[in-house]
């Protein structure tokens, strides 16, 4: 099967314009799930005076400079967690940010799946990220690649696993399994790349 490209790239890669600011919900979401687990002492102890009480004290739905965000996920990284810990943590942000908005796709039309929700790919980028790109491409009848470009957090580990585990919930509630790997050449301190296979 010839690939084809479901969600193309906003611009050509070269002019996609970095991502500059976060919506305060992903990161309160994020905040939240520390706190259900015991973990927000340590994690507010790991971050940056300066940066405390923007991040504590954000109003849900408001954009925040992706300098905040930078160090938000900074102070995760250095919590120490286990793997499964970190996609357990990053599975219940998905649910709860975008869950709402994934099953309302999954609602229109006959027989959903994991391309329902792939399709919006940029609309769900968007709600979160101001700036940046995502594409997503078919491999195969349920192999899709994902790229996302300009994303300056894609450096940091927790959010390349993070975003692993968002595409993940995402597609789940549309089929039985679903298993999502990092695609190592596509990724870089702006990039990231995965692939996702379902049945």
């Amino acid at each position: 099967m010839e690939e084809e490209v479901v969600v193309p790239f906003r611009a050509a890669k070269e002019h996609v314009e970095p991502v500059g600011r976060v919506r305060s919900t992903l990161i309160g979401a994020s905040i939240q799930a520390l706190r259900r687990r015991g973990h927000e002492p340590e994690y507010g102890a790991l971050l940056p005076n300066h940066v405390r009480r923007p991040l504590f004290d954000a109003v849900p739905g408001t954009w925040l400079p992706i300098g905040l965000a930078i160090a938000h996920y900074e102070a995760v990284e250095r919590l120490d967690l286990a793997p499964s810990q970190r996609l357990e943590l990053a599975s219940e942000v998905a649910q709860q940010v975008q869950g709402s908005l994934v099953l309302t796709l999954g609602r229109g039309g006959a027989g959903p799946t994991p391309w329902t929700v792939l399709a919006q790919a940029q609309r769900l980028w968007d709600r979160l990220l101001d700036g940046g790109a995502i594409g997503v491409t078919k491999v195969n009848t349920k192999e899709a690649r994902i790229e996302a470009l300009g994303l300056p957090l894609a450096r940091i580990p927790y959010v390349r696993l993070a975003l692993r585990g968002f595409v993940s919930a995402s597609c789940e509630p549309f089929a039985k399994r679903v298993h999502v790997t990092e695609l190592s050449k596509l990724c870089s301190d702006r990039a990231l790349g995965y692939r996702v296979v379902w049945a």
